[in-house]
């Protein structure tokens, strides 16, 4: 992962790799060396964080940040679990309901330090 650099999101530091579920970090923490054949409890691990928002598409800011769940779910980050789309006739426009889970990997035997490995 030393091409690939870190974003800090919420107090994790989130590498994304393209065409792998992003890898996030507790911040201050790294990774030790990796090897492919590491026992399972060495590997990396999928977990998921659940999120539930409703998006009024009128609104410019909420229309971005409904356009970036939808992108994150065509790369594989995340999936929706349900969707529903309302007319507002009060705001001429688009409301909509999303729940999705957005997946990770995380290890279980992190170290203390800022670095992560091989940086």
């Amino acid at each position: 992962m030393t091409d690939v650099k870190a974003v800090v999101e919420d107090g994790w530091k989130i590498y994304r790799k393209p065409g792998e579920l992003p890898t996030r970090i507790p911040e201050g923490k790294r990774v030790p060396l990796q090897r492919d054949n590491d026992p399972s409890h060495l590997q990396p691990q999928v977990v998921a964080d659940g999120f539930a928002r409703m998006y009024d598409l009128s609104n410019p800011e909420q229309e971005a940040a409904y356009n970036a769940v939808l992108d994150r779910q065509a790369k594989g980050e995340l999936v929706v679990g349900r969707e529903e789309v309302v007319w507002s006739e009060a705001k001429e426009s688009f409301m909509v309901y999303v729940r999705w889970q957005a997946m990770y990997q995380e290890f279980g035997n992190l170290v203390e330090g800022d670095q992560h490995a091989g940086g």
